[in-house]
């Protein structure tokens, strides 16, 4: 399913860009014929051209794209996941990721396989004092043994010291992921969890996953 992340620091996509304050999955205002559009018109071409080459891929072909007013353009193409889109597509997968990428890697992935689950996936990112600027580390992280047991929380400017006490090492410190059955229920969960989490200078947005306003330009990965 297209993921959507959200680049800017703030809420209301203001301030610097980041690598992502948080995700989605699937994008809920994305229907079929617009992901029908994107693989007839860039990820195709591209999976075609490659072949042409000599150069076949196969793999994870991950197409970050920005939907402006003059239509779909294209920012990269990742041989991966983009991050942190990877922490709500790959909690969605119907199948174990590790078996899908040995089954790629040996020639085996019938088309059609890879599917997910009828669900919705919703990350916030806790950002580090400053973050996307100049950011300290070494603020104790407290409150992830309260996160509810099937909440993830993915790892990222952490570091654990020999004693077993947990402190931020970078500028996204980690991201915190809920699944429900619909997009409210993912997000109302992503957001009690992250508010047991504290860190000095911890901040994170809190419109995640909230409607898009029309004239926004939105950053969008699909993946094939």
């Amino acid at each position: 399913p297209p993921a959507r992340d959200h680049k800017r620091a703030f809420d209301g996509d203001r301030g610097s860009n980041t690598g992502g304050m948080g995700a989605l999955a699937p994008a809920p205002d994305i229907d079929g014929s617009f992901a029908e559009q994107v693989a007839s018109t860039v990820l195709q071409p591209c999976v075609d051209t490659l072949r042409a080459r000599g150069t076949p891929f196969v793999g994870c072909l991950y197409a970050g794209l920005m939907l402006t007013p003059g239509g779909i353009r294209v920012l990269e193409f990742n041989a991966r996941f983009g991050d942190p889109e990877a922490q709500v597509l790959l909690p969605l997968l119907a199948e174990p990721a590790l078996e899908l990428f040995a089954a790629a890697a040996h020639g085996e992935l019938e088309p059609g396989r890879v599917a997910a689950e009828p669900q919705y996936a919703l990350g916030v990112v806790a950002a580090a004092a400053e973050y996307p600027g100049d950011v300290r580390g070494g603020d104790e992280i407290s409150g992830l043994d309260q996160l509810d047991t099937d909440v993830l929380c993915f790892h990222a400017g952490t570091r654990l010291d020999p004693s077993g006490r947990l402190y931020t090492a970078g500028g996204r410190v980690l991201c915190v992921v809920a699944i429900g059955e619909g997009l409210d229920s993912a997000r109302r969960c992503a957001y009690e969890n992250i508010g047991r989490v504290h860190f000095s200078g911890m901040h994170f947005r809190r419109d995640i996953g909230a409607a898009p306003a029309a004239s926004r330009i939105d950053a969008l990965g699909v993946t094939a």
